[in-house]
Parts: structure tokens; C-alpha cells; sequence
């Protein structure tokens, strides 16, 4: 029977008393990874960055300016985009050249034309208000 009670207390002791340290716990091993160097496939032309499409200013030039040009420079505004989409970066930047040039002939056009519509009113006003005035003398 002692046996039984020697278990007995045995056990009481095992769960009344705390754990045994171990000491600390072992180091774990530290991984440094070096960064990889990065490549990157240049093709000719290319410069890593979109070509400015100049679609908002083919849409201002077709509102507000002379509209024939500004509605080429938005076709070739979006020949553009798609020509970069697609990958040719080359065929993408000789269409938004032509949309520039487009966009621009059609800002000068729009200017001339102002400025035309001016001097006509002006020679057509001028001439009326003299005759005015030469009339009312009498």
C-alpha cells in the first residue's frame, strides 16, 4: 500500500510543483537574402514611359477650335493608344507627332479665323458709322 501512497503523492507533487527551467531558448538561424539584380528588355525607340496620347487636346481642338483638324488629331490620338497597347512604341509615337500637329494647325486655323471675322466686322462697322455720321450732320 505504501507504494500506492508513494504514486500518490508522487503525482500531487509533479502538478503542485512549477515546471523545471530549461534555460533560454536555442537561436534560431537568420536568413539574409541579398536583393537580385533586375533586367530589363530595351527595345529601339522605346522609352519606358507612354507617349502623352493628346487625346484631351483633341477633344478642346474639335469643341473649340477648327473641328476637320481636331477630329484627325483625335483618330490619330487613338491610333496612338492602341498602337502602344499593342506594342508598337514606334507607330505610337509617329501618331501622337501628328496629333500635335494636327491639334496645333487646328489652334492656329482657329486663331486666323478670329481674327478675320474681326477685321471684316471691323472694315464693314467703320465705314456704317462714318456714314452715320456724315448723315446726321445735314
Amino acid at each position: 500500500m505504501s507504494t500506492a501512497k508513494e504514486k500518490e503523492s508522487l503525482v500531487a507533487d509533479k502538478r503542485a510543483s512549477p515546471p523545471a527551467y530549461s534555460g533560454p531558448p536555442p537561436p534560431q538561424a537568420v536568413v539574409y537574402q541579398q536583393p537580385q539584380p533586375q533586367y530589363a528588355v530595351v527595345q529601339p525607340g522605346y522609352t519606358g514611359y507612354p507617349p502623352g496620347d493628346q487625346l484631351y487636346m483633341s477633344i478642346f481642338t474639335i469643341l473649340c477650335c477648327f473641328m476637320p483638324f481636331g477630329i484627325i488629331a483625335l483618330i490619330k490620338s487613338i491610333e496612338a493608344r492602341t498602337s502602344y497597347q499593342l506594342g508598337h512604341h514606334d507607330q505610337a509615337a509617329a501618331a501622337v507627332r501628328s496629333a500635335k500637329a494636327f491639334n496645333r494647325w487646328a489652334i492656329i486655323v482657329n486663331v486666323i479665323i478670329i481674327v478675320l471675322v474681326f477685321l471684316i466686322q471691323m472694315a464693314w462697322i467703320i465705314p456704317f458709322q462714318i456714314s452715320l455720321a456724315t448723315n446726321t450732320k445735314d
